[in-house]
């Protein structure tokens, strides 16, 4: 059965690092998440390095020495840790390994019943730009992007929502963080509609149709919000017109406008026989929008077959 992901589910998190000044966003950003999830009881800084084949005659002169750089880089990750934060009666583990960094990520989180992951996003996209569409699509649990450079700040949430359980999901997660911090944060609920092609046959004109369309998502709003507690905290409804066929450049244009500090999507809860995916709607969105933290809220449970998946990268 799914576990839906709340503050107080939210116990374990998984930190991807990798050695760059991309780190420093993510322990200042950690120490944030703190604050947020106060459940929180571990944390493992990871910091997965290139795996490098010596020859042979090297590894016999110097047998120690990946296992001494593995040693340095941790002290260095610690020491790192420690004077940007300090995390009382907080489990924290440095974990440097010599692996496939996407990989070694997803199992470990599997391994270790991980709740939420948080990994960095480059603003030019170097050693991130394969990592983050990957864990995007293959977690098995929340997901946290930071672009770099990201000050930690959590008083505008935007949500988009089609009514859906995804949706439902990440809706509640928002709500939740909001009831349960001393933080004022501002829910914003963002539904994107379309005219549909062919309107013209039903001798309405555009404008016309768009707000028969407009129409039908205000009452879907109001019947799908009715389902939800919103522990009477005060959820902003918006409606955009997607006039380009563009649902994820209308929601990243209106995000940068509002001035979102997070935007949580729900993964769609497609299940195959061997993952869960995000929509494409989600994908598209992570591509295009490098500026604001993106929360993939992904109901917790085991994915059939994430093994397999691990295996075959």
């Amino acid at each position: 059965m799914q576990k839906l992901q709340t503050m107080d589910n939210i116990k374990k998190i998984l930190v991807g690092l990798d050695h760059t000044k991309m780190d420093d966003t993510l322990i200042q950003y950690t120490h944030f998440l703190v604050k947020l999830f106060p459940a929180i009881t571990h944390i493992y800084f990871v910091n997965v390095i290139k795996s490098i084949t010596l020859p042979e005659e090297v590894v016999r002169e110097f047998p120690d020495l990946i296992d001494k750089a593995i040693e340095e880089r941790k002290e260095e990750l610690k020491n790192k840790v420690e004077a940007l934060s300090n995390h009382n009666n907080i489990v924290i583990e440095y974990i440097i390994e010599t692996d496939t960094r996407t990989k070694f990520i997803m199992e470990f989180a599997e391994k270790n019943d991980v709740d939420l992951i948080v990994i960095g996003r480059k603003l030019t996209m170097e050693t991130s730009s394969v990592t983050v569409p990957r864990l995007a699509r293959r977690a098995s649990c929340n997901l946290l992007i930071i672009p770099e450079g990201t000050e930690p700040r959590a008083s505008s949430f935007l949500i988009p929502v089609d009514f859906s359980e995804h949706s439902k999901i990440a809706l509640e997660i928002g709500i939740d963080i909001a009831h349960n911090t001393d933080n004022k944060i501002k829910i914003t609920c963002q539904k994107i509609y379309a005219v549909p092609a062919g309107y013209h046959y039903t001798g309405k004109s555009f404008e016309e149709f768009a707000m028969i369309m407009k129409s039908h998502a205000q009452n879907n709003f109001k019947d799908f919000i009715q389902g939800i507690n919103t522990h009477d905290l005060d959820i902003e409804e918006v409606y955009s017109l997607d006039e380009h066929d563009n649902l994820p450049g209308t929601l990243a244009a209106f995000a940068q406008g509002m001035k979102a500090d997070w935007i949580i999507l729900g993964a769609k809860g497609l299940t195959s026989a061997t993952a869960l995916f995000i929509g494409s709607f989600a994908e598209k969105l992570i591509n295009i929008l490098t500026d604001i933290p993106i929360f993939i809220a992904r109901p917790k449970g085991k994915n059939a077959g994430i093994m397999d998946i691990i295996k075959e990268m």
